[in-house]
């Protein structure tokens, strides 16, 4: 369950699930319900989004779009993200147009881009009215997004390509401002071995104050996240293994990181040595 990318502030916006190989999950009345009726087909990275009743609106593997009747949307192929990206797409909405979502993709080759659906469109089920505007040229495979301080915008953040370079691109009621705040901090994947590097999840916590992320070959790492500037800062390392997936707990007081040679690592955020409180559960 480290696949799927959540907004602070959803109500049941991220109930319904659809990942994996025609795989999904809604979870509208608190017990999780299979569903089969997915066309999703990828190895990592996907996104879905209902409406604030829990109504799917549409899902996407970074490539494909399908909307609600689960048929590919009018221009809906052919985005920037790739079946083996860790974070392919996230779904993020206009903040004062309900009928407007924004798909941002990543993969290293093709960097971060986004592309615009207009729910309006083809009688209500969606149409992509632009597609893979470019963010940056080059990135990791990294997206995750935060609700802003000002309790209406919404924070996308990704990483640099072979760099330390945090980039939080910030989506108004006017679009989304192709100007990254960047912040130079943490690990630096000059330094690496691989293309591999650039591979795990990117993660914020429910309180938008800190984000969690893995680079498979380097290693993890807790920061510091400013949801009012954009601003990334205080790194904090945590694990030097082979980690890909995590995930805060809901209180936002515990993490967890998945290393792939095995294992799951606990970590008490609230301990006064974070790295030290690690629990291999």
């Amino acid at each position: 369950f480290f696949c799927f990318p959540f907004l602070s502030q959803a109500q049941l916006e991220a109930s319904i699930w659809y990942f994996g190989n025609k795989a999904g999950l809604d979870f509208r009345s608190g017990t999780p319900v299979a569903l089969l009726d997915g066309q999703l087909d990828t190895d990592e990275g996907c996104a879905s989004i209902s409406d604030a009743a829990g109504n799917l609106k549409l899902y996407t593997d970074g490539i494909k779009v399908w909307n609600r009747n689960h048929e590919i949307m009018p221009n809906g192929t052919g985005l920037y993200g790739f079946r083996s990206s860790t974070q392919s797409a996230i779904i993020v909405p206009n903040p004062g147009d309900p009928n407007i979502y924004y798909i941002f993709t990543c993969q290293i080759s093709l960097g971060i881009n986004y592309s615009v659906v207009d729910m309006s469109m083809d009688g209500g089920l969606g149409d992509i009215v632009a597609k893979n505007v470019p963010l940056v040229a080059k990135s990791t495979e990294k997206l995750t997004a935060v609700k802003h301080a000002n309790g209406t915008d919404i924070w996308v953040i990704g990483h640099g390509w072979r760099n330390a370079r945090y980039l939080a691109y910030q989506v108004t009621s006017s679009g989304v401002n192709s100007s990254a705040v960047t912040s130079d901090v943490g690990i630096d994947l000059s330094v690496g071995r691989s293309s591999d590097d650039a591979i795990g999840y990117l993660k914020a916590s429910p309180d938008g104050t800190k984000l969690g992320v893995c680079h498979r070959n380097l290693g993890a790492e807790l920061l510091n996240f400013d949801n009012a500037t954009g601003i990334v800062d205080n790194p904090i390392p945590l694990s030097d293994k082979d980690n890909y997936g995590l995930e805060f707990s809901p209180s936002g007081q515990v993490l967890y990181i998945t290393v792939v040679s095995g294992g799951i690592l606990q970590y008490d955020l609230k301990s006064p040595d974070i790295q030290a409180s690690a629990v291999d559960i």
